[in-house]
This record gives C-alpha cells, structure tokens and sequence, in this order.
C-alpha cells in the first residue's frame, strides 16, 4: 500500500551561498504563492546568490478527511519502511 498524499505537493531543492540567500529564495517563494495563489507546476531559477528547482503537484479530489481516512487505512496495514 502507498503512503497517502496531500492535496498539494511540493518539492523544492534549494541552494544558496548562505542562510540569508536561502531566506530571500524562501520569501520569493512565498510571495509568488502571495500573489498567485500557487506556484507553477514546475520552476527553475538560477540567481547570483541562490537556485532552485521546484516541482509541485495539486489534486483536487484529495480533502483533508479523504487524506485522514487513507493514513488512518495506511496505518492500519503494518509497518513500513
């Protein structure tokens, strides 16, 4: 059996030169969604102090209680691992 999903998701590989070029890449993120709502179902951006790679992934049939009762089923099954 699969481990559930959530509704949305995002996986980010993020570089920088520092903590502080990982705090702006981070806040540019987060602006995006800010102002759009989402993040593109894939993104790549290479800057002077810091790159990423972003995928994400959105599937609207996933609510909160299906995801609940499928980790509850996941469980439920055995260890994994």
């Amino acid at each position: 059996m699969d481990k559930p999903r959530r509704r949305v998701v995002v996986d980010i590989k993020l570089e920088g030169d520092d903590w502080d070029e990982i705090q702006r890449a981070l806040h540019q993120l987060r602006t995006e969604i800010a102002m759009s709502g989402s993040l593109s179902t894939s993104s790549v951006s290479g800057g002077y102090g810091s790159g990423w790679i972003v995928t994400s992934n959105e599937d609207d049939s996933i609510t909160h209680d299906s995801w609940a009762a499928a980790l509850d089923a996941y469980l439920e099954d055995g260890p994994h691992g």
